[in-house]
Parts: C-alpha cells; structure tokens; sequence
C-alpha cells in the first residue's frame, strides 16, 4: 500500500466513525426531545404501513424516533421527514461543499461575500490577530478599543468563525465600559472576532421581547430555477436575555405563508437540579406551548416586512452557490430594512423541521433524495 492508498484509508475510516459518532450523538439529543413531548407517537403499525415503504426504494430502514420527532407539534406522519443521522453525514456534505464552509463562514467577511445584503454596523475587526476598522484599514489594538469605546449605542462582540447557538456573544454599553472591560472582551475573545453596532429592531418585532434583537430564520435551497424557500421561523430570546437563544430559555415559532405565526412555538424550559454527587445542573427541556397571548404574539400577529426578508435571501443566496442549503438569519430594523446577522452553512433540522414539523426541504425533498441516492446529479460538484 502506498502513501495516497493508506491516507485514503485511513481518512474514510475516519469519516466512519464520525458518521456512527455522530449519529449516536444526535438519536440521544432526539430521544430527549421525544420524551420531553410525550412521545412516542407514531405506531408500530403506522411506522412499518405509512413510512417504511417510502424509504424502501432507497434501501433505508430510518428509525421511528426521528419521525416521533419532528412530527410532534401536529402529531403528524410524513415519511418525506430526513432522519438527522442522514441528513448530516450524507445529505448535507453532498449538497454543500462544505470543504469551503470555515472560509465563507467567516463573519468578518460577510460584508465581502454579500455586499449588496444590509448587514450591522461594523465597528472593528480581528482577524488571525490582526486588528482592523471598518474599512479594512489595518489598525492596532489600542485604537480597536478607542473605536468600541467611542461608539455611540450598544454594542454586541462575538466570534467570527466556528461559531454556533448564539456561543459566546457578548453585549457591552460604552458609555459604562472601561479600556480594561474591553480588553477583557477581546481577550475572551480571541484571535478571530467582529465588533459592530446593536440593531435597533423594528417595534412591530419588538414586541414578542424587547430586551433581544429577535432573530428571523430562513431556510432556503439554491436550483436550476432559482431560490426556493420551505421554511421560516421566529427565534425569541427569553425575558431579560439579550441574547437570542433556544437553550437560554427562548422559544420559536414557524412563521406560515402569510407571515402570521403558528398557534404552537417550540420553547425550552429550564430546570436547575442537583447530581448524586451533590453538583448543580441545569437541564433543558423542550416543549410545545400556545403562542397568542402567551409571548405578547397576540393573536393574528404578523411578522413585519417578512416579504422584504424573503426577498433578500433569494438575491443572497445566489452569491453562494458552493452551499445550495442555508439557514439565513435576519432581523428588521427600525426603518423596516432586513438585516442580516448570520449565514448557516451546515444547517441543522431544529428550525427547518422539528419547528415547522415539516420534510426540511418542503416540497423539494423528494427530489433532493432521488437525487442522492438514485442519479447522482450533484456528484461533480464535490470537491475530494
């Protein structure tokens, strides 16, 4: 065996324990969310008489907990729905590339990859340790904190790659911060991170909490014949919490074609336990709760200028198209602009179909899979 003959070896051996890794990992995440809704739901019956013919023409046998799942709001069966084992170790790698993934996820490069898409102010940037502004002039760290300092409004620091679920975001006030609470921020930080001015959110939007700029996710798919969106949803981050996120206490809730929102939300409750060994937990439960009424939705809401949000995803997403799937973050600022604050280039299925409870990519799904497993369309744009 020669050199080029083992690495291949040795790398797809790799990829397989990943994939059994991974699939282990996500079927006991999947197992908490089914129990955390009362399931099971489906029927053994049901399971072998309504799903399992449809995988049959792809030689799968998915297991039932993942249509236990994302299923659970409307107790629905759709055998269209991707197991999420599938869906990130085959489905995902051949519809994105993703050896391209860290590169263009790269928050201080947004603005260079999508120029024409409205993105928050830019205070400063640091890069592979370097220091810019927001013109990409090289400058040094003690002007990067002269800049934060400086600012006028709140100001909201956070990772620029590798990022994920709102980690290690931060907001700071400069009217009451010191060069020693920056330096602190930057040097929690690190060497990769993005500097730039709060958004001030529409009213409308600010409704469902005022205290964090609530987060407007789409799902989108790049064809042939252009950008088709299945999905969208609203993240809302809990009372008090600055910062949008499902693990902290936030809730989602799909946003339908009318822009008005569906009568249940995906929320997280929080509980605080101690262990055997007497330490303090903290588990996260997630569970289905009415919407009207119950986050200041009210009923009939709709989200403001989601058209405007749509519109600016499909004009996006065609300046990526390495990544034919992506989970677009957006807000709505006070003039009614959408803002983007985020791409996701390896979406998961939390928002594109346990939120929607819906086959992540809506009525495309069928062909993705065909393609996947049967034509293998796709297959010359992968790069090794």
């Amino acid at each position: 065996m020669n050199h080029e003959e083992a690495y291949k070896t040795t790398y797809e051996k790799a990829l397989e324990y990943r994939r059994i890794y991974l699939s282990k990992a996500l079927e006991a995440e999947t197992t908490d969310y089914v129990r955390g809704f009362g399931g099971p739901f489906i029927s053994e019956e049901e399971y072998e008489e309504k799903i399992l013919p449809f995988w049959e023409k792809y030689g799968r046998r998915p297991k039932k907990l993942w249509f236990d799942c994302f299923g659970s709001r409307d107790r629905s069966i759709d055998p269209r729905i991707v197991p999420a084992d599938l869906h990130f170790t085959e489905i995902l790698p051949y519809i994105n590339n993703l050896s391209l993934r860290d590169a263009t996820a790269d928050k201080c490069a947004f603005d260079r990859f999508l120029p024409e898409i409205r993105q928050p102010e830019t205070v400063c940037k640091c890069i592979a340790g370097f220091y810019y502004d927001a013109d990409m002039n090289l400058i040094n760290r003690a002007e990067a904190i002269k800049l934060c300092l400086g600012h006028e409004g709140g100001l909201i620091l956070k990772p620029s790659i590798s990022t994920g679920t709102s980690r290690n975001v931060h907001s700071a006030d400069p009217s009451a911060s010191s060069v020693k609470d920056v330096e602190a921020l930057f040097d929690l930080l690190g060497a990769n991170f993005i500097v730039q001015g709060r958004i001030e959110q529409h009213p409308d939007l600010a409704r469902l909490n005022p205290d964090a700029v609530n987060t407007i996710r789409v799902n989108s798919l790049l064809t042939e014949q252009g950008v088709y969106i299945p999905s969208a949803d609203i993240r809302v981050g809990a009372p008090g919490q600055q910062v949008v996120s499902r693990g902290s206490g936030g809730w989602s809730c799909e946003i339908k074609e009318d822009n008005t929102l569906h009568e249940k939300g995906l929320a997280s409750d929080i509980f605080g336990f101690e262990n055997e060994a007497g330490e303090k937990c903290v588990r996260r439960v997630m569970r289905w709760k009415d919407i009207p009424g119950c986050f200041g939705a009210g009923s009939g809401y709709k989200i403001p200028f989601m058209d405007s949000v749509r519109d600016a995803v499909r004009t996006a997403h065609k300046m990526l198209p390495h990544f034919r799937w992506i989970g677009w973050d957006f807000t709505v600022n006070k003039s009614g602009e959408p803002v983007l604050i985020e791409y996701n280039l390896a979406g998961g299925l939390i928002s594109s179909q346990l939120v929607v409870c819906r086959p992540a990519f809506g009525e495309m799904t069928e062909e993705i899979l065909d393609d996947y497993f049967i034509h293998r369309r796709l297959e010359k744009n992968l790069v090794g």
